[in-house]
């Protein structure tokens, strides 16, 4: 069962009801719960990425509602018929309402994963044990300090396509404060980046904000630079939520926020059993065969310890959002998931930390 979701108190709010784990799920009969409603000041003050709470009753779950996509990526959600609000997939949280986030139901994030291989001259650099070096994109967040993976909410209308371009140029290039042209540039740079991604995860979010209610969900996608030639001009800047950003190694010991180290374990797999099949001319890339992603879980080797880490991990600070995203449309418009076939060797050692997004970001 989820566990950053039962963590109490809730972010700069109230005690949580225990939850034990035998009674996470709603089919576990549990008469006498009856958990705390709460909704954050910022969201009961109807920002334009928040529900009101008083049409309720007409919201349409589990469907595109208008440019709000109330669909979950875990499939159709049940309703409360008492209460009217939806229920999360994983099970009871200990607090009812939506806490800090804006939707009743899924709340829909996107993370960009950029990495790339670390080179010295042209040849790709090697760790003590042989393997080659990937590096990713990373952010220091402002409100806690930790390292995360750039991304964000998507807006009422927007793609996931396009709300992953968008957040990593303004968390690792600043495009907010750059000029329209300077924005158009950069963002345009980034098209063949960005033109192919693998995916690494889509789905529900273990994440502190949540409650019975209401849930952050996210897609994350890879995008890999197998030759260095199309991050080589790309000039990092941090921006918006972002208090530093740099390329980091993936190498044990790796802390990052939220569930991003289990997303970078599994691309991390990913990558190294691509780099044996498929790169071993390292001047050129190898092109990537398309196939549907079904199964995120290859990774668990590398990820072994998650689930006890993220157990002992304790809440994170909450955060004073300056902006909030609703969902998107079907992502019809979203990078085509890419992969390599799957090949049988040892997983790359990595240690993710805790799990879940972030007030107005996920994660992831």
């Amino acid at each position: 069962p989820h566990i950053k979701a039962r963590q109490s108190p809730y972010l700069n709010g109230p005690a949580r009801a225990t939850v034990p784990d035998t009674l996470v799920a709603w089919e576990a009969p549990w008469e006498e719960y009856a958990p705390t409603v709460y909704e954050a000041p910022s969201v009961v003050a109807q920002p334009v990425w928040a529900d009101n709470p008083q049409s309720l009753s007409t919201l349409a779950f589990n469907k595109v509602d208008g440019k709000i996509n109330r669909v979950s990526h875990e499939g159709p959600y049940t309703i409360d018929p008492a209460t009217h609000m939806p229920r999360n997939p994983r099970g009871r949280t200990g607090l009812q309402g939506r806490g800090l986030l804006g939707r009743f139901g899924p709340n829909h994030a996107a993370d960009p994963i950029v990495t790339r291989w670390r080179r010295s001259g042209r040849a790709v650099a090697r760790d003590s044990q042989g393997l080659p070096v990937l590096e990713f994109v990373g952010i220091k967040r402002r409100d806690n300090g930790e390292w995360a993976i750039p991304g964000g909410m998507v807006d009422a209308g927007d793609t996931v396509s396009a709300t992953l371009k968008k957040e990593f140029g303004e968390e690792a290039l600043n495009t907010l404060e750059m000029s329209d042209a300077e924005r158009a540039k950069a963002l345009e740079g980034l098209g063949s980046l960005f033109k192919d991604g693998w995916l690494v995860y889509k789905g529900y979010c273990d994440d502190p904000r949540n409650t019975d209610n209401a849930w952050m969900e996210t897609v994350a996608i890879n995008f890999h630079d197998a030759t260095g030639e199309l991050t080589k001009h790309i000039v990092l800047s941090a921006g918006d939520d972002a208090g530093a950003v740099k390329w980091l190694p993936v190498e044990p010991g790796l802390q990052l926020y939220a569930s991003h180290a289990d997303f970078i374990a599994r691309v991390a797999e990913h990558r190294l059993e691509e780099f044996e099949d498929s790169e071993v001319d390292e001047a050129q890339p190898a092109p990537l065969v398309a196939v549907t992603v079904t199964d995120v879980s290859s990774a668990a080797a590398m990820v072994a310890d998650v689930t006890a880490d993220a157990a002992a991990a304790p809440p994170v600070a909450a955060v004073s959002p300056r902006k909030r995203r609703a969902s998107d449309e079907p992502a019809s418009a979203e990078p085509t998931p890419r992969a390599s076939p799957k090949r049988s060797r040892p997983a790359a050692e990595t240690t993710p930390t805790r799990r879940s997004s972030r007030t107005r970001k996920p994660a992831k």
